[in-house]
């Protein structure tokens, strides 16, 4: 990361639209437009295990806190809690009505966060299939990148050219810090597709279409 260079490459088929981190680091799951989910070892960038999902799509991956659990959109905008050693489904989320364009579980408990083209964000527990919040977000619609922060009260969005930072007690409320830039000329054509806390929650990595790598102070955005 300190030097911003590639340090290993995943050999995968498909386009991608969904990548995740598994909570020791040893695990990447990744998802594509043909349905298909794929677990790789971050050791040996080798494929450990595949499944397909064909029935209803799959998008938005995202690692539970089991190595074998994930979380993941599907076609008819619902979320599905997806075991992926025996290919079975635990339990589905429904209630956003466009497509999920996020997933983020929680780094503290089972409580994880979602958008969609909606103009929604939603909180769910793994427990229930019920959201146990939601609010509408301005802008939503064109969110293409958010993330928790690592203590798990703070989460983030970037559109535009602008990080706004909520807290996940008082989301409803709005964002506490708004209008934050990221880049000192914003470019026209500019589209961030990811976003991520550093592990000490100090930096904020952002991706865009430009093929570039970007870090930001969290600090400041916040």
């Amino acid at each position: 990361i300190a030097d911003l260079a590639i340090a290993k490459s995943f050999r995968h088929d498909g386009t991608i639209n969904g990548m995740s981190f598994s909570d020791d680091g040893g695990h990447l799951v990744v998802s594509n437009d043909n349905a298909r989910v794929e677990v790789y070892n971050i050791n040996t960038g080798e494929s450990q295990l595949a499944v397909n999902c064909k029935k209803y799509g799959v998008s938005r991956v995202c690692f539970t806190h089991h190595p074998s659990a994930i979380l993941c959109a599907s076609k008819d905008n619902s979320i599905r809690y997806l075991s992926v050693h025996d290919n079975s489904y635990l339990k589905f989320f429904a209630g956003h009505e466009a497509e999920v364009l996020g997933i983020h579980m929680s780094p503290i408990d089972d409580v994880f966060l979602s958008y969609s083209a909606d103009s929604t964000v939603r909180l769910w527990s793994l427990d229930s299939p019920k959201p146990i919040g939601a609010a509408d977000i301005p802008g939503a619609r064109s969110i293409a990148a958010g993330a928790i922060d690592p203590d798990g009260v703070v989460f983030g969005f970037v559109w535009d050219n602008c990080i706004r930072m909520y807290d996940v007690k008082k989301y409803e409320q709005g964002p506490f810090n708004t209008a934050w830039p990221v880049l000192p000329c914003w470019m026209p054509g500019i589209v961030w597709t990811h976003m991520e806390f550093s592990p000490n929650g100090r930096s904020i990595l952002l991706t865009a279409n430009d093929n570039k790598l970007y870090t930001i102070d969290a600090f400041l955005a916040s």
